[in-house]
C-alpha cells in the first residue's frame, strides 16, 4: 500500500509540475491564418507536410536551432486506436500538436534529440479557433506521408488546400 501511495504521489507532483510550466509558458500562437496558408501552400518533397511546415515557422520565430530535416511521430489512443498527438522532431527541437495545443520544445542547444520533458518547453499554444478544426486533417496527412520513399519533386506540388472544416470537434480521435 505504502508503495501504491508514493507513485500516486509521484504521478500528482509529475502533473503538477506539468500543469505549471504549461501555464507559465501559455502564449498566442504567434502566425496569423494567413501566414500559415501561405506557408502550406506548396510542397517541395515527398517528406513534406503542413504540420512539419507549421512547426519550422514556429521554431523560427522562437529563434529555436532548426534544420530542414524533421522526423514526424504520431501517438494514438488505446481506447480507440486514433491519432492523439503529432510531433515534428529535429535535432535540438521538437513541436508537438496534441488535444492540448501546440507545445514548442527547445533542449537549449544539448544536441540529440529535444526530449518532451518540461524543462524542454520554450512555449505552450493553445489552437486559435480557424486553426482548431483541421486538425483531423492535417494529423492525417503526416500519417499519409510516412509509408512514402523520401524523394524531392522537380516542381512544387499543391499543398494543404484549407478546405471548409467538416465541423470536428477539438478531439484528435473520436471520443467513446
Amino acid at each position: 500500500m505504502r508503495r501504491i501511495g508514493e507513485q500516486s504521489a509521484a504521478v500528482r507532483e509529475a502533473m503538477r509540475k506539468w500543469a505549471t510550466v504549461l501555464t507559465e509558458n501559455k502564449e498566442e500562437f504567434p502566425l496569423s491564418q494567413a501566414q500559415t496558408e501561405a506557408l502550406t501552400r506548396q510542397e517541395h518533397c515527398t517528406w513534406e507536410h503542413p504540420l512539419q511546415q507549421i512547426s519550422h515557422a514556429l521554431l523560427s520565430h522562437y529563434k529555436v536551432v532548426d534544420e530542414p530535416f524533421m522526423l514526424a511521430s504520431q501517438k494514438r489512443d488505446p481506447a480507440d486506436g486514433g491519432i492523439s498527438s503529432t510531433s515534428c522532431h529535429c535535432f535540438y527541437a521538437t513541436v508537438s500538436f496534441s488535444n492540448l495545443g501546440i507545445i514548442v520544445y527547445d533542449n537549449w542547444g544539448e544536441g540529440n534529440m529535444c526530449a518532451e520533458i518540461p524543462e524542454n518547453v520554450r512555449a505552450f499554444l493553445p489552437y486559435p479557433d480557424w486553426l482548431l478544426p483541421h486538425m483531423p486533417a492535417l494529423h492525417a496527412a503526416v500519417e499519409e506521408r510516412a509509408g512514402v520513399p523520401c524523394a524531392n519533386y522537380e516542381e512544387p506540388k499543391p499543398g494543404y488546400a484549407w478546405p471548409e472544416p467538416l465541423g470536428e470537434g477539438p478531439c484528435l480521435s473520436p471520443g467513446p
